[in-house]
């Protein structure tokens, strides 16, 4: 299975390769902001658990989808402002 990329996405060749990787356990390092790398929460690909390193305005949404999806989320995004944090909360309450 090869995750589906949004046909507006400009990667470069290791992005690429990330997103399509499909043959056990990656590590993936990434930078955002001025690094141009988007923040999506939404995924196709099975996951085990999510670890977010993202932005604080992208938390809540990653929250949702991994409620959504029951996938366990480990929130390691600093700066979250109160409503995050809330996000957080109710999402731990049922994944």
């Amino acid at each position: 299975m090869t995750a589906s990329v949004p046909s507006n996405a400009s990667l470069n060749p290791a992005q690429r390769e990330a997103v399509e990787h499909n043959d056990g356990p990656m590590l993936v390092l990434a930078g955002a902001g001025s690094a141009g790398v988007a923040i999506h929460h939404a995924w196709d690909v099975p996951a085990d658990v999510v670890i977010d390193f993202s932005l604080p305005g992208a938390v809540a949404g990653i929250a949702r989808a991994c409620v959504a999806k029951k996938v366990p989320l480990v929130v390691a995004t600093t700066g979250l402002e109160p409503a995050d944090q809330e996000a957080v909360a109710e999402a731990a309450k049922s994944i």
